[in-house]
């Protein structure tokens, strides 16, 4: 049904239920990743409603509308505006059943919230957070909310396993496979999961699917992936109907007339983000007819032979001409106990569509700022930063990449040794006092007579005696 059709009054009944109570972890989730998408009020509702709920039950009494309005001051108009944003993101299911006496009751059944992880992994949900707080806070919530890294090298794991220390039956899992089955299937059921969707009134996609009949091309297997992916394009690219099926009529599979999604997105970036031809060096041996084993030890060979190179430097170089950037992105973050964002590879390949470094220099770049800086997401502006410096330098391999790298962080290393100490503010002249001479030079004292100490004596007597008159 929807909604427009059924206003909320302030005598409206409703009740709040819950499959399971919120984890500490799935507040913080919504303080942070959810309530800058949704806003304040819609996250004052859903707290509202969670309020209500009996623990032990997981739903609340019957209540009034009115109890809400007065609990958020929030008018009838907001409440709605607030429901629609719960209910639009997935944290809110309403359900409403007309009673001939009582009128219209509804239901609210929240939703938990998504896991930081899947949050993060997905398209719909990171984006749009992305959209709203922009790149360096979606990068600092990112990294709040990352599995931190703990290192334990040099300790060894001496924890007991669950058999040394519990008594356990293996045949009873056998015997009581029933009674499991039937528990796994009531948890299923107790947290049902709702898809995010995205919809366009502005993309009529049964004519969209009319061309693409005309052409002859099917839609692929995991048809709901496909139409959320054409949605987010149109919407963040302004594709209508006609241009995304010229795209998707080149991006099909000659066997089975499926679209191929992967090759889609191809076609809409090579259409959108012209690609700039990569500058290559090609090998001596390039026309040469050896082996890949032949190929790797010349190569192996030829950068032993370079100054200052290591073998952790060789290593790094030849790795970085075996993958695709976007492979080797997710191998170096898994090494680094992190795992790759769907921002990140989209960066990443927004390197290698329009920047003139070849795959293996890019590599070398995502290597130098998640292992060597350290940084724990590969951002876009810092990393287009550091390729417009390379393409500018003419980096056209790893090993030159490596190279200037050092070079650079060499430099930098000279500057802060011989770098003068700083100091805020105009530093005042210092006014140098000249001290008198007799401060310098004092005058010695001379000891008097034992005539002159008898005489100077009497004279002060006398002084006295008079009562101190001169």
């Amino acid at each position: 049904m929807n909604n427009e059709h059924h206003e909320i009054q302030p005598k409206t009944i409703f009740q709040t239920i819950i499959n399971t109570p919120l984890t500490d972890q799935d507040k913080e989730v919504l303080m942070f990743l959810y309530q800058p998408i949704i806003g304040a009020n819609a996250l004052c509702l859903y707290l509202t409603l969670l309020s209500e709920i009996n623990s032990t039950t997981g739903q609340s009494d019957s209540l009034f509308h009115v109890d809400i309005i007065t609990t958020t001051d929030m008018g009838i108009k907001q409440i709605m505006q607030a429901r629609k944003k719960l209910e639009g993101i997935g944290l809110l299911d309403t359900f409403v059943k007309e009673d001939i006496e009582l009128g219209f009751n509804y239901i609210y059944q929240l939703n938990h919230p998504e896991t930081a992880i899947r949050f993060f992994k997905d398209e719909i949900l990171s984006i749009t957070l992305l959209n709203v707080v922009g790149q360096r806070k979606f990068n600092k919530l990112f990294e709040q909310f990352q599995p931190k890294e703990i290192n334990l090298a040099g300790y060894e794991n001496i924890s007991a396993d669950f058999k040394e220390i519990y008594l356990f039956n293996e045949e009873q899992v056998l015997s009581q496979q029933e009674f499991i089955q039937t528990i796994h299937h009531q948890l299923k059921k107790s947290r049902p999961k709702r898809e995010l969707t995205v919809d366009s009134e502005t993309f009529d996609w049964n004519f969209f699917l009319t061309q693409l009949t005309n052409f002859g091309i099917q839609l692929p297997e995991d048809e709901a992936d496909f139409k959320k992916m054409v949605l987010l394009y149109h919407q963040s690219l302004g594709i209508d109907e006609f241009e995304m099926a010229n795209l998707a009529a080149k991006s099909f599979d000659y066997y089975t007339n499926q679209i191929n999604s992967q090759e889609l997105k191809k076609q809409i970036n090579q259409a959108f983000y012209p690609q700039k031809k990569q500058r290559k060096i090609d090998p001596f041996y390039k026309d040469m007819k050896l082996s890949e084993e032949e190929k790797s030890s010349y190569r192996y060979n030829s950068l032993k032979q370079m100054e200052n190179f290591s073998d952790a430097d060789i290593a790094v170089v030849m790795e970085s001409e075996k993958f695709a950037p976007e492979i080797y992105l997710t191998m170096v973050k898994e090494a680094c106990n992190l795992f790759p964002t769907n921002i990140e590879k989209y960066n990443v390949r927004f390197l290698v569509e329009h920047s003139k470094l070849p795959n293996s220099v890019i590599n070398i770049l995502i290597h130098f700022v998640i292992v060597i800086e350290k940084k724990t997401t590969f951002e876009s502006e810092h990393a287009s930063k550091i390729a417009n410096d390379w393409a500018k330098e003419k980096i056209c391999s790893p090993e030159e990449a490596i190279i200037y790298v050092k070079h650079r962080q060499k430099e930098k290393q000279t500057k802060m040794n011989t770098k003068k100490p700083f100091y805020k503010g105009k530093q005042q002249p210092i006014r140098k006092e000249i001290l008198p001479d007799w401060v310098e030079n004092p005058i010695k004292e001379k000891k008097l007579s034992k005539e002159k100490k008898a005489a100077l004596d009497r004279q002060i007597q006398e002084f006295l005696n008079r009562g101190g008159e001169s």
